[in-house]
């Protein structure tokens, strides 16, 4: 395709300028292009030529780079929820990685791979140019032209690297180890979905932004905002952010020192294949500087073919940290030297290249490194080795003891979005819980870790998780099968630095936090902040839910309870908690131990509290808006099925105590009819019904004998029970006998003193 003036609009919805080129290759020029569908910016590959080998290489790509994104999406772990993807499910392929490593350096890789994101590690394919003849097929348009749609990329590695360079200043040790870990990464991410991409160098891994990134103040870095010169070498793909000599382009500190593979993405897939697959050597394109010496082997030895491997892309990884490294590509140097003794010809640096006895890693260079760190010479020696029979694979990359300290905390941060996803799961009506008495414990560690980015209060029941270092457990309050206190919250997050009210996504009546200086602020043990409102108030993981500390004697809900329910709501062993949401109201209340809330807000030593991401247990839950709407309920509150037990034993009102027969029926079909509650209860087989007083709504039902009890509700038809069989077991004769915690105590006793919430040690 001639290259055109002005604008153009493909496909009727993006839009590109001959004035915003990111990039120019000897086949392809990308544009940067508007999609006026949404107002979102891409990347617009158009190919310069349209020669049925062309038009092949750009259905090659297309095929690829699908397969690729199929791959790496099938593995979704709840990111609608968490924000995050999990490593490919190609058993396979980590089996194939790993078959070479040693036992423990296995069940590392495995754990490692496993916890890894691999979503983020490429650009995403967003469109294509369709065969005019078959619109279903990538191809030439009926206008004669070739071109992919892809997300914008920021600026390249190179970039990065060209911009300390300018300014006179190296990377540190931390830097430098943070960048290699993203490129292992991101590469691991690339092989796992079985492809290799072939081209892996400093212009073809870009940052792309991302709405989760932090925010705030950078720390000072050597990677701070600077002019960022266009990179000399183009070849094809190659793109990056548009700039002028006038435009300041800002470059977070953030690119180099990602703690994940997420921030950094490989482009380019041009030239990538699928491992183990034969290539034609002839039309394949290199850059002589970072090609792997298998590949410049072929080339000397006049080959028609070669096989692509995992291992040529952790050459090319070792060559892009040694430029980080040295600020300018490795073997440059060389390379230059020998193209002018041999007038120019690559020839010679290729014959050098392909030689496996002359060593890569000088003694100079060895030094270096072994400056920055011995171990990270010790991994680039293994994979800079020219032979690649002995060169290591990306699965040795990744169990390195060079990046023990990355992957403890991968397998903590994948560690703590399990149990988020438990805790989510737990937060649905579930049986109650067995009984058990243990002991608290908290881990000193995480006192004095402040930089850690999640700590949990979990069940009790979690032991595979009870080595987790950064954790904090509190264990039951009362032992009764009430269950357990859990919350979960940030330790480096706070309240916003201005008040609440000035939220756009929180209304002001409901979350009026003052501003706090800094320097004025105190907080004593058992203390709210100086300055803070009269309630304590808390921020819930969305944003847009507030949990509150409940004052029952004088809340209108609690008291609506009481008197509907009989119950005397300080005599629970905790405090209570309402979980309000956007718009003010209150969704559920939640029972907390009044040692969590002094914990909260003293003993973390913070201003603010942080946020709660889950707190305490439920005990009564607001029916749905839709549920029961066109009758004028009393109360519209059902007790929650986590704390029915300890309800159930409290409450005067709403209780119901059901025989074996009954009890059964009414969980294996989920309701009782009223024609036959009302037979029951004139036989004896159930108690109570006279204080429901005839009217519909919440009910606590309970088993004869003993403290077992349901959330029910009573409609104009049943009395239909709030828990499943799948949820509280299956109900035979012998699991009722066997299974149920002991005989209840008398009804009178339920007044007495409530156990003291377990203590923090």
């Amino acid at each position: 395709m001639s290259r055109f003036k002005g604008k153009k609009i493909l496909s009727g919805r993006y839009q590109i300028s001959s004035k915003m080129i990111l990039g120019e290759g000897s086949s392809a020029t990308v544009y940067q292009g508007l999609d006026v569908s949404n107002g979102e910016e891409v990347a617009v590959k158009v190919y310069d030529s349209t020669s049925q080998i062309a038009i092949a290489g750009f259905k090659q790509t297309i095929t690829i780079w699908n397969a690729i994104q199929s791959q790496s999406h099938k593995v979704a772990k709840n990111e609608h929820l968490y924000g995050r993807q999990g490593s490919c499910n190609n058993t396979l392929v980590v089996e194939e990685l790993q078959r070479s490593l040693p036992g423990k350096e296995a069940l590392s890789f495995r754990q490692v791979a496993a916890a890894l994101d691999i979503s983020h590690c490429f650009v995403q394919l967003l469109d294509y140019s369709r065969d005019h003849e078959n619109p279903l097929e990538p191809g030439m348009t009926a206008n004669g032209m070739m071109y992919i749609i892809q997300e914008l990329g920021g600026v390249s590695l190179e970039q990065e690297l060209q911009s300390c360079q300018l300014r006179g200043e190296k990377l540190s040790a931390a830097e430098l180890k943070d960048l290699l870990w993203a490129l292992v990464c991101i590469t691991w991410g690339l092989h796992s979905c079985g492809f290799v991409h072939m081209d892996i160098k400093p212009l073809n891994i870009v940052k792309v932004s991302r709405v989760d990134e932090p925010v705030g103040p950078a720390p000072t870095s050597p990677l701070s905002p600077t002019n960022s010169p266009k990179s000399n070498s183009q070849p094809d793909g190659g793109y990056w952010s548009n700039e002028s000599e006038e435009e300041e382009i800002p470059i977070s500190p953030e690119c180099i020192r990602a703690k994940t593979c997420v921030q950094w993405k490989l482009i380019d897939f041009d030239g990538a294949s699928q491992a183990g697959e034969v290539i034609a050597l002839a039309g394949t394109t290199y850059t002589p500087v970072y090609m792997p010496p298998e590949l410049a082997l072929s080339i000397c030895c006049n080959d028609e073919e070669f096989t692509a491997s995992r291992l040529m892309d952790v050459w090319n990884v070792g060559m892009c940290f040694m430029q980080a490294v040295l600020l300018a590509p490795m073997l440059e140097p060389e390379y230059e030297k020998l193209r002018e003794q041999y007038l120019g010809a690559d020839d010679q640096f290729l014959k050098w290249l392909a030689d496996s006895l002359l060593p890569v890693l000088d003694a100079q260079t060895q030094a270096s490194l072994n400056d920055i760190d011995p171990q990270v010479c010790s991994l680039l020696e293994s994979m800079l080795v020219k032979d690649p029979e002995h060169r290591a694979c990306m699965a040795s990359c990744l169990t390195h003891p060079y990046f023990k300290a990355h992957r403890e905390a991968l397998l903590r941060e994948d560690n703590a979005f399990q149990m988020l996803k438990e805790i989510d799961e737990d937060s649905e009506e579930k049986a109650p819980l067995s009984q058990k008495s243990a002991r608290v414990t908290r881990s000193k560690s995480w006192a004095s870790n402040r930089l850690g980015s999640l700590s949990l209060i979990f069940k009790a029941k979690d032991t595979k998780l009870s080595n987790f270092a950064d954790a904090v457990r509190l264990l039951p309050q009362d032992n009764d099968s009430s269950g357990f206190f859990v919350a979960v919250f940030t330790k480096i997050r706070h309240w916003d630095a201005q008040p609440l009210s000035n939220s756009s996504l929180l209304p002001a009546e409901a979350f009026a936090v003052p501003a706090l200086a800094p320097e004025k602020a105190t907080v004593q043990a058992g203390q709210m902040p100086l300055g803070a409102v009269a309630t304590l108030r808390w921020r819930a993981r969305n944003d847009l839910n507030v949990y509150e500390l409940l004052d029952a004697a004088i809340d209108p809900e609690a008291q609506s309870i009481a008197s509907y329910y009989g119950v005397d709501l300080k005599t629970l062993p905790g405090k209570l908690v309402a979980e309000r949401n956007v718009h003010g109201n209150v969704r559920q209340l939640l029972l907390v131990a009044p040692r969590l809330l002094d914990y909260l807000q003293a003993d973390l030593g913070q201003l603010r509290s942080p946020i709660l991401l889950a707190c305490g247990v439920p005990v009564f839950k607001r029916m749905d808006d839709g549920y029961m709407c066109e009758i004028g309920l009393e109360c519209r509150w059902r007790p929650a099925l986590e704390a029915a037990s300890l309800l159930g034993v409290r409450c005067a009102r709403r209780t119901l105590r059901l025989g074996k027969a009954a009890f059964e029926k009414l969980l294996r079909d989920r309701k009782l009819p009223l024609e036959e509650i009302v037979e029951l209860a004139a036989s004896g087989e159930i108690e109570g019904l006279q204080s429901c007083h005839d009217k519909v709504g919440g009910v606590l039902v309970g088993l004869k004998g003993y403290d077992f009890w349901l959330p029910g509700v009573i409609t104009a038809k049943a009395l239909e029970a709030y828990a499943s069989t799948i949820e509280v077991g299956e109900a035979p004769g012998a699991w009722l006998d066997s299974a149920l915690p002991p005989p209840s105590h008398d009804k009178a006793d339920a007044g007495a003193s409530p156990d003291e919430p377990a203590e923090l040690e």
